[in-house]
């Protein structure tokens, strides 16, 4: 379908005797060399542009690669104590902090799981959990399987480069409550 539409393009331009004008231009004849340097200059160029481009964004990668699974276990560990969103401050990202903005009480729910009894090694995600990214920033995704006193939780990080440092950017938890937990007596109410 587009080698048929890029044919009858090229045939309409031929028509229009395009090509032939443009091989007796003598502007170009003089030219030609001038324009080719240039075009082959330009085209060097971007090539150095984004080899440089790659090479620092696989430089951003493997630095938060490297300070992940320290990052993340702290991550685990300072949520699951108090339940306090004022803790975990310091491990996000300006971005996170700007979207939770005045929910503050959201981990407070998670608080019945009770005490952290042990969590697995960070394991790496092809795919990005978040629903949206609007960042240009390097983006490596986490899932931590952590069991609780009354459960177990999977939590959910993406890893973002914030000022040469790596800062949760996304975070998510899904709890699984064993069936003799009781609720908070306000969850109680609700129900």
């Amino acid at each position: 379908m587009i080698f048929r539409w890029m044919s009858i393009i090229f045939k309409r331009l031929t028509r229009l005797e395009i090509f032939s004008r443009l091989k007796n231009n003598i502007w170009l004849k003089e030219n030609h060399k001038k324009i080719l340097s240039t075009s082959g200059a330009v085209f060097l160029i971007f090539i150095i542009s984004f080899s440089i481009y790659t090479v620092i964004r696989k430089n951003q990668q493997s630095q938060i690669q490297i300070s992940a699974a320290p990052l993340i276990e702290k991550a685990v560990d300072t949520i699951s104590d108090k339940w306090n969103y004022l803790d975990t401050q310091s491990l996000l990202s300006n971005i996170l902090i700007r979207k939770v903005g005045h929910n503050i009480h959201i981990l407070e729910n998670f608080s019945r799981l009770g005490k952290l009894i042990s969590q697995d090694k960070p394991l790496r995600l092809e795919t990005d959990p978040a629903p949206y990214t609007a960042t240009t920033s390097i983006i490596i995704s986490y899932k931590v399987l952590a069991t609780f006193e009354n459960g177990q939780a999977v939590f959910l990080f993406n890893l973002a480069d914030q000022d040469g440092i790596a800062a949760i950017n996304y975070l998510n938890i899904d709890a699984v409550y064993n069936i003799n937990t009781r609720l908070p007596l306000s969850m109680e109410q609700l129900l």
